[in-house]
């Protein structure tokens, strides 16, 4: 075998060594979570077309329909009582009400008015309500239907904020 050759085979070896390491790093950086959500269940609504991820510290109970046509589901977090989460889909013209109404309350305090997600812009509206407790809302006005998202908790906390502001940005309309 001339030395031409041999030189042709080694680097032909090299190229190939060189595109296995790149294609099995491409693979392990792509299957890693990036945003912390791997784990996390996703809730799904046909009937009301949406649906969106949420932690495994979220338990719900199964969504049910109230006589009013609302749907709902609710749940504490993190094992605790006074940390509560729910998502409700309310009849177009009750939520577009809830949504008037945020225009005539004072600043937030904490959350911008709006955030963006998949399918337009929710508006989000935090303070404090009955019982002292610190809350946030986000609503989504759909074709049919008014989306509401909500936590509270006794106190503020950055932590439950970037919570929910994650839980939002996965949440997809269906229909």
């Amino acid at each position: 075998m001339n030395q031409k050759s041999l030189i042709t085979i080694l680097g032909f070896i090299v190229i190939i060594l060189i595109g296995a390491i790149i294609y099995f790093t491409t693979i392990n950086k792509t299957s890693q979570p990036t945003n912390g959500t791997a784990s996390w269940q996703t809730h799904q609504n046909e009937k009301f077309g949406i649906e969106f991820e949420y932690p495994p510290n979220i338990q719900f109970d199964s969504g049910d329909e109230n006589s009013n046509g609302w749907y709902n589901v609710s749940a504490n977090y993190d094992n605790s009582g006074d940390n509560f989460f729910s998502f409700t889909v309310l009849d177009k013209v009750e939520g577009m009400e809830n949504i008037n109404s945020l225009k005539y309350r004072d600043k937030n305090l904490f959350v911008a008015n709006e955030l963006n997600f998949q399918n337009g812009k929710f508006i989000t509206v935090d303070g404090y309500g009955t019982a002292n407790y610190y809350f946030v809302a986000a609503y989504y006005e759909g074709k049919d239907y008014v989306y509401h998202f909500m936590m509270s908790r006794p106190d503020h906390s950055k932590d439950m904020l970037e919570l929910f502001e994650k839980i939002l940005v996965t949440a997809r309309l269906t229909k």
